[in-house]
């Protein structure tokens, strides 16, 4: 439209009937007039249509005719208004009903831009009521071409499989029988024949537009009046309903075409999930349940189907540690024809006769198997795009659950470490192997293995970041989990020793020395080890003192873990350099975790069994002596050899030094426990004599039961101990029997009163203990003089029991000189016992006190009497 341009000074004719107040007023109500017909028109034919079901569209055409005219003449006025009207607004006289005023520009114009907003403001709700109403028509016959055309090739398909004809659905010679109603389009796409949704990429493609717009109108922020709102409420209305059937469909062809089956009926098939037809159908299908935002409640029930009877059942089985060894279950894809030959694409978990493989070829066939089917699986479900870029992996892979960290902790935690650890050592025997070659390539092949896996998963979704981290993180560090594997397979294979009692107590004897080596001649050393050498020369320095471990016996469970520790040296000699460190720890750790070990698999043992804390004490004694030189002797020539720094030597020399203390305290606390434990049953069971009262009496039953009770306590311990160094055993026992004969002088001195009887008795007593005791120290009587047995008796000392049982039991003698008294025949006698004619001869020494214990034994021993009172008066002034 042209632009009137009008002279300021020029008086239109337009100006004076605006001045008159008639022009514009009745230009407005005019537009407002005819704005208000059609308003109540439009809402009465939308009413018809929305909420009564009726045909308007004839009236929408006429009612879309007329509002576009109104916009016309609303923008002419607009026009007018501020070309012609709007510049000659100053100081003008409105007579109005004969009264004449003056107004200001200012509230003429706001006057006139208020109702002219009005007017804009009704056009504008009318116009989005007809574009509403107008989208969802759209969408509704978008949906109806959608539904007949599945009903057309529903209809046609069935009768082709009824009849068992061929039809073409272009065929213009199918007769009026084989027609069906129009209306039939609502119902017969719910036929499952065919099961696939077919070809309609087309129809969802509208109606996803179609949704969008209607979407878009509803997003509009816009303000209806009172009469509108139901009228917008049936447009919901509508709208809901037209998307409730799509969701129907949705879910049918869904359920048709997408199955997971957790039971099938084929007895080698343990689940399986069927895609039927072609992937671009099901691509439209889900590209319609995205415009209707349905597509997380249809896949993530879907994906953890799959997840639940596809991936779990064969996640269960390759980390499972019971699997048949006849059956082997794994991913198949097979692919072939359904009926009326619709593609069928089907992922099943499948048990095959054949044997089931551990170790390497487990995770290689795990990570292959495994990769080709999540590749495959997304090229025909999972890879599938949404609108908003989402893949439908993208609605199942959730944080903690299915296709992602779950699926990655699993494959790592009871797949790939478990089977590699198994190849990375062998058992040769109860020794564990570690071939460093061999571990290098199984390294190399299982990182090839496994990247491959983790790219896959990272680019078709199934893998998040962190997973993806976790695993690259697995792959990155897994020379260090191969060592702490390796070290791992050290432990139980020490555990697996320790656990077998039979190799605890199957005894092997070490130690000890050849007669005649008391000292290496000069000319003998040629052929001597560096080690041996050393060893000499120390003997020349300490000519006095033995260097040898003593003689005792050791479990076969030492013997086993030092054999063990060779081998790990030996291994050793295929390690990198800087994997040198390592070895200086791995074989210390394995010595220090065999202290712990036998306590903690055997703590009822160790609480009960003096043999076997026996055993448990050489074997910590034997590992605390080859300790003190093991470094030196065997780690440190290795580590001399690869010219390694002098840092490393002086570490590989010292090693196993550490561990000396720890063992030595380990071995001395299990004994000493246990020494205490047999005093305190001495004395429990000679306190059942009741300090030998009466023992020609009543008491005699008592006290001999008491006293054989400690003698038998005495000689078990003497078996029990008998694997100890003849110097424990002998230190061991003759603590012990120091105990027993100590509380037994005790209790026969603080008697009051000894009759004859009672005196023959106690002599009775004391003579079978000491003949009990000889036989116990005579055992190793010939041992206990030797220093190649750990003996600290002098060689000039006479080799005799009575010598031995003076130096390992502390109150022998006083044992001896309470005999004596006891059978002395006279006051007399007892005086020339503990008052000597002669003092320097010793033999002849009393061990009793002369100030307590003598005069207590002759009052108890002996009436009142002159020669008493005179001898308890001697004994008194000598002491």
């Amino acid at each position: 439209m042209e632009t009137e341009v009008v002279s300021p000074n020029a008086d239109s004719d337009f100006l004076s009937e605006y001045r008159s107040g008639t022009a514009f007023n009745s230009s407005l109500i005019e537009i407002n007039s005819r704005l208000k017909s059609l308003e109540e028109s439009i809402s009465t034919s939308l009413s018809e249509y929305h909420q009564f079901y009726r045909s308007v569209a004839s009236k929408i055409a006429e009612n879309s005719a007329d509002l576009n005219i109104l916009r016309g003449d609303i923008n002419k006025l607009n026009s007018e208004y501020h070309t012609k009207i709007k510049p000659f607004l100053n100081n003008l006289e409105v007579d109005v009903d004969g009264v004449s005023f003056k107004g200001s520009p200012s509230s003429i114009h706001s006057q006139a831009v208020e109702k002219l907003e009005d007017l804009l403001k009704i056009y504008k709700n009318l116009k989005h009521l007809l574009d509403l109403h107008n989208a969802i028509q759209s969408l509704d016959t978008c949906t109806i071409s959608l539904l007949r055309t599945c009903s057309v090739r529903n209809q046609v398909k069935h009768l082709c499989h009824t009849e068992d004809l061929s039809l073409d659905l272009d065929d213009n010679e199918i007769s009026d029988d084989e027609q069906f109603d129009d209306d039939s389009y609502l119902y017969a796409w719910k036929n499952d024949i065919p099961v696939s949704c077919g070809t309609i990429e087309l129809e969802v493609r509208e109606i996803t537009s179609a949704i969008k717009k209607v979407e878009s109108l509803l997003d509009v922020s816009t303000f209806y009046e009172k009469s509108q709102v139901a009228l917008y409420q049936a447009f919901m209305g509508t709208f809901l309903g037209k998307k409730r059937i799509l969701r129907e469909f949705v879910e049918h062809y869904w359920s048709n075409m997408v199955r997971v089956v957790p039971e099938p009926k084929e007895k080698s098939i343990l689940g399986k999930f069927e895609v039927i037809g072609k992937t671009a159908d099901l691509q439209s299908l889900v590209n319609l349940a995205d415009a209707l935002h349905e597509t997380k409640k249809l896949v993530q029930p879907t994906g953890k189907g799959i997840w639940e009877v596809i991936f779990m059942p064969w996640l269960n089985f390759i980390t499972s540690k019971t699997a048949n060894e006849g059956q082997n279950i794994i991913l198949n894809i097979d692919q072939s024809f359904a009926a009326e030959n619709e593609e069928l694409w089907c992922l099943q978990l499948l048990s095959i006769e054949d044997e089931h493989k551990g170790g390497l070829n487990l995770i290689y066939n795990s990570c292959e198997g495994l990769k080709s089917t999540i590749e495959k699986l997304s090229g025909k479900f999972f890879g599938l795009k949404c609108e908003s870029d989402y893949l439908l992996i993208d609605f199942c892979r959730s944080s903690p659950g299915p296709f992602n960290m779950q699926l990655a902790e699993q494959l790592v935690e009871s797949c790939f470490l478990p089977n590699l650890s198994s190849s990375l050592t062998s058992v040769n025997g109860s020794i564990v192997e570690c071939d460093e070659e061999a571990v290098s390539k199984i390294l190399f092949a299982t990182k090839g293995a496994i990247s491959p896996l983790i790219s896959t998963g990272k680019d078709l979704r199934y893998f998040d970041s962190k997973t993806v981290e976790y695993l690259e993180n697995f792959v990155e560090n897994l020379d260090r989990f191969t060592v702490q594997r390796q070290d791992q397979a050290y432990a139980q294979a020490l555990v697996t020793i320790l656990s077998d009692e039979a190799n605890l107590t199957s005894l092997i004897k070490v130690g000890g020395c050849e007669d005649g080596h008391e000292s290496l001649k000069e000319n003998d050393s040629k052929g001597l080890s560096e080690s041996q050498l050393e060893v000499a020369e120390l003997s020349k320095l300490f000519r006095y003192v033995n260097l040898e471990f003593p003689e005792c016996f050791i479990s076969k469970a030492v013997v086993m873990l030092l054999k063990q520790v060779d081998q790990i040296i030996e291994d050793a000699k295929g390690y990198e350099k800087d994997q040198l460190p390592m070895i200086l720890k791995r074989v210390p750790h394995l010595i220090h975790l065999y202290s712990h070990f036998v306590p903690t698999l055997h703590a009822e043992r160790m609480k009960s069994d003096l043999r076997f804390v026996t055993i448990y004490h050489n074997d910590c004694m034997y590992l605390a002596d080859q300790c003190l030189t093991l470094g030196r002797r065997k780690i440190f020539p290795f580590v001399e050899s690869l010219g390694l720094g002098t840092g490393l030597q002086t570490a590989a020399s010292l090693s196993t030094l550490h561990l000396v203390t720890p063992l030595r305290n380990s071995a001395t606390s299990a004994l000493m426990n246990h020494l205490r434990i047999q005093k305190s049953r001495i004395h429990e069971t000679f306190n059942a004599s009741r300090g030998l009262k009466d023992c020609a009496g009543e008491g005699n039953e008592k006290c001999e039961r008491a006293i054989l009770g400690c003698v038998s306590l005495l000689l078990i311990v003497v078996k029990s101990i008998d694997p100890l160094p003849i110097t424990i055993y002998l230190r061991f026992l003759g603590v012990l029997v120091d105990e027993f004969i100590r509380i037994f002088c005790d209790a026969v001195i603080n008697l009051e009163d000894i009759t004859t009887m009672e005196c023959s008795s106690l002599l009775r007593y004391i003579d079978s203990v000491i003949k009990a005791v000889i036989g116990m120290f005579e055992i190793h009587l010939d041992a206990a003089f030797k220093p190649c047995y750990g003996s600290s008796l002098s060689k000039s000392e006479e080799k005799s029991v009575a010598v031995l049982l003076e130096k390992r039991v502390a109150s022998w003698q006083r044992f001896q000189s309470l005999r004596a008294i006891l059978s002395a025949a006279s006051l007399e006698e007892v005086r020339s016992l503990v008052i000597p004619l002669d003092t320097k001869n010793q033999l002849v020494r009393c061990h009793l006190s002369r100030s307590e214990e003598v005069p207590r034994l002759v009052r108890a021993l002996f009436r009142p009497s002159n020669a008493r009172s005179t001898l308890l008066k001697d004994l008194a002034e000598s002491s």
